[in-house]
């Protein structure tokens, strides 16, 4: 899948469904560490701090 798709999903996966990366992690059986190690791989922002109680996007 391409990154920015990736990227994509996962904002609006924050933005209306999940208070936080974590939780989206923990629902979707994703490793948290595992997603942050490729975004910071392929050069994006890492997602760890995203979400939270402001529910807000990731910023590229």
């Amino acid at each position: 899948m391409d990154i920015n798709i990736a990227y994509s999903i996962i904002n609006m996966k924050l933005r209306d469904k999940y208070s936080n990366l974590d939780e989206l992690c923990s629902v979707e059986n994703i490793d948290t560490d595992k997603l942050i190690a490729h975004f910071n791989l392929t050069g994006k922002k890492s997602p760890s701090s995203i979400g939270g109680a402001m529910n807000c996007p990731i910023v590229f």
